[in-house]
């Protein structure tokens, strides 16, 4: 009989998972590169946006080649394991991007940083799981990981503020060394975790990682409703994305850059409280909505909030159109925690992390597609121009994709 003494204090040591994994999703958030990098490829290293588009190609290609194996190896080597590979592993990309000379290094770190950050997305949210799950607490998981990606969305509120000044002081160089030293500190934080029991029998068992992979890849498919949502998700987020991934576009359209002087800095920054609120707010409302709606009326009722603001922002060129940005953001972020919820409901702990990665995966073939139709365009056309493109690839793929998930969530009915 196992000791209840021995029992407690294990679930007392896990409990200490998430305060540790809410300040690593605090660092997440703090990417004081995130305002500016894209200026710091146009304007320091005189790259093109068709240039851009390419190296985020490569990105997305190392992410949709590393996810599930990276899943799969989180699943069978541990959560903790992985994630502090991938936070070091980030940390050195980026330093490789802060100086590297030529645009294929360029384009190298890009890809290392996915492929880095391929050993981070499925299994953060594969270890919160497992660390509720272990004590019963489960049913939480889209609250914490809410409130977690809130304090995502308020740290980078504060890196926001800070990019503009530190552009202004130490150029856009400086502040991409910034974030590469702060990637290294989520490595030495990712240590701090403690491995969550996994179940489903395979853990004493040889490592079969392939096998695992090809299991996780089974699932997503068999399972109809999880195979839908994953494509219907995974184009709606991508999309959805957009408008804040080019919001730096948007401010230099308007005249808004921070290099010109502390004044510039600072109402650089500005501009991007909006949008950080509004994923806060989403982030928040993620639990609240998931409750209320149920699984089958939740994702899209927060996707078509999104839909509505992205008709907003190819219909108009307008400073004031930063709150439709903002929009689009905060509905981003409620889908997100909401469809992981979903996918964790419907997976045993041994398989989750790898159908996670397979999420992640698909969305990083969304993300690599919208990318290369949309951001080459804005070097020709209007950026308004370009997100009704994009806005055009969300009607025509999404929302075929959002029927065909429904049905099969419908004919499927609740998780067992």
């Amino acid at each position: 009989m196992a000791d209840p003494t021995s029992a407690a204090a294990g679930h007392d040591r896990l409990r200490r998972n998430i305060p540790v994994f809410y300040l690593l999703q605090i660092v997440t958030g703090f990417f004081v590169w995130a305002p500016i990098w894209i200026l710091y490829l146009t304007e320091t290293r005189g790259a093109s946006l068709g240039q851009v588009a390419l190296m985020e190609a490569a990105l997305s290609i190392a992410v949709i080649a590393g996810e599930v194996p990276a899943g799969a190896l989180a699943d069978r080597r541990g959560r903790r394991a992985a994630l502090a590979f991938g936070w070091f592993g980030y940390g050195g990309a980026a330093l490789l991007f802060a100086f590297a000379p030529s645009f294929p290094l360029l384009a190298a770190a890009f890809a290392l940083m996915g492929l880095s950050w391929s050993f981070v997305t499925g299994a953060a949210p594969a270890l919160l799981y497992d660390t509720l799950r272990a004590f019963g607490g489960e049913a939480r998981y889209e609250r914490h990981l809410g409130r977690a990606e809130a304090g995502a969305q308020a740290s980078g509120l504060a890196a926001i503020l800070l990019a503009g000044p530190l552009a202004y002081l130490a150029g856009y160089q400086g502040v991409v060394l910034a974030g590469a030293f702060i990637l290294l500190a989520g490595g030495c934080i990712a240590l701090l975790l403690r491995e969550p029991p996994r179940g489903g029998g395979r853990d004493g068992e040889p490592d079969r990682a392939l096998s695992i992979l090809r299991d996780g890849i089974r699932i997503a498919l068999r399972r109809r409703p999880i195979f839908w949502l994953i494509c219907f998700a995974s184009i709606a987020l991508a999309v959805l994305e957009l408008p804040g991934h080019l919001f730096q576009l948007f401010l230099e359209g308007h005249g808004i850059l921070p290099d010109d002087g502390p004044d510039d800095g600072a109402a650089f920054s500005a501009w991007w409280i909006p949008l950080v609120a509004g994923g806060v707010i989403g982030s928040l409302l993620a639990a609240p909505l998931a409750a209320r709606q149920g699984d089958g009326r939740a994702l899209p009722a927060a996707l078509a909030f999104g839909l509505a603001a992205y008709i907003a922002i190819a219909a108009a060129d307008h400073l004031a159109l930063a709150a439709a940005v903002a929009a689009a953001e905060a509905s981003r972020s409620a889908a997100r925690p909401i469809a992981y919820g979903y996918v964790n409901r419907r997976i045993d702990s041994a398989r989750r992390a790898t159908v996670l990665s397979v999420f992640e995966l698909a969305m990083g073939a969304a993300w690599f597609a919208v990318i290369l139709a949309v951001v080459p365009l804005a070097d020709r056309i209007p950026l308004q121009a370009a997100h009704g493109a994009a806005l055009a690839i969300l009607c025509c793929a999404g929302i075929p994709l959002a029927l065909a998930w429904r049905r099969a969530h419908d004919r499927a009915g609740a998780p067992a």
